[in-house]
């Protein structure tokens, strides 16, 4: 098991890559402590197996009824699932370990952009067909914290006529997205950059669509960002920040779990229509998906 001190260096070190970035000798710090974790992860799931122990019926299954041999399997299936659904979650937090979703960068890093581009695909396409937006045929649209890139060909094929711009804090983010959108970054119909979401290098006025998709949590401070981003949309243009978990009473403990690992500023419903109000968005509307534990903020510029 590892010890919360070391629990906690793994946070610090986190946070300040996203923050400031890490010295080498912090990165190799960084690694080492991963690898730790994730071995005391299996050691874990591999203690539990190992007491888990298969023991005679006293009746044999022959002589069981058909009420009991029904209960039997739904309680065989039962188990199944939830110890599948707990081994995929562990999963999960081991991968984001890796790769640093925060700030995804080398081999590890690489390799969750390619996971997000298929987990995100969903979401993405909930957010923009729930927005019934039509950006000007030859406006300019943004997608910040693009990560793999698989939202921007998504606002390409369904805005052809558009160019599309990307920012995000990760090189190794922005060399995976021009890799799966070669041939319009080649031709000059998508421009992308690293850069952070609190200084964004764009005019004002310059946007007709802005999207976010699973990396609002990650801002530094989302109520002064959300302004920023107001800037630069035209009047008439729509901002849309979409996640996959946000903070609300009955969060699922595995949700929870994950925001507190990961440093992740969840935001209420209330929360999001407050700081798209007071940057001076109209039409704001916040929509929930309950069932999915989604959120997608939708507000216009006047």
């Amino acid at each position: 098991m590892i010890g919360k001190d070391k629990i906690d260096r793994i946070n610090e070190l986190a946070k300040k890559q996203k923050e400031v970035g890490l010295t080498d000798e912090e990165k190799a710090e960084q690694n080492k402590l991963r690898d730790e974790y994730v071995g005391a992860i299996r050691t874990n799931v591999r203690a539990q197996l190992d007491r888990i122990k298969i023991v005679d019926t006293l009746v044999p299954e022959e002589e069981w009824t058909e009420e009991e041999k029904e209960h039997a399997a739904e309680l065989s299936d039962k188990l199944k699932k939830e110890f599948e659904e707990q081994n995929e979650r562990d999963s999960k937090i081991r991968e984001n370990i890796e790769g640093n979703p925060a700030s995804p960068e080398g081999e590890q890093g690489r390799k969750m952009l390619e996971r997000m581009n298929e987990a995100h695909r969903q979401i993405t396409d909930w957010a923009l067909d729930g927005a019934g937006i039509l950006p000007e045929s030859d406006g300019n649209i943004l997608d910040i914290g693009f990560g793999g890139g698989a939202a921007l060909k998504n606002l390409e094929d369904r805005f052809p006529k558009t160019t599309l711009y990307g920012i995000d804090v990760s090189e190794t983010a922005v060399d995976a997205a021009t890799d799966y959108n070669r041939d319009a970054v080649i031709e000059g119909r998508m421009r992308l950059r690293q850069g952070e979401v609190s200084d964004l290098p764009y005019g004002d006025d310059m946007f007709s669509l802005i999207l976010s998709v699973e990396s609002y949590f990650f801002w530094p401070d989302f109520a002064e960002d959300v302004k920023g981003i107001a800037r630069i949309l035209k009047s008439g243009g729509s901002l849309l920040i979409a996640g996959e978990s946000y903070q609300r009473d009955d969060i699922p403990a595995y949700e929870q779990k994950v925001a507190d690992r990961f440093d992740l500023r969840l935001k209420t419903p209330e929360e999001f229509k407050a700081a798209y109000e007071t940057a001076g968005l109209k039409n704001v509307d916040v929509r929930i998906d309950a069932e999915k534990g989604w959120i997608c903020a939708q507000g216009t510029k006047e």
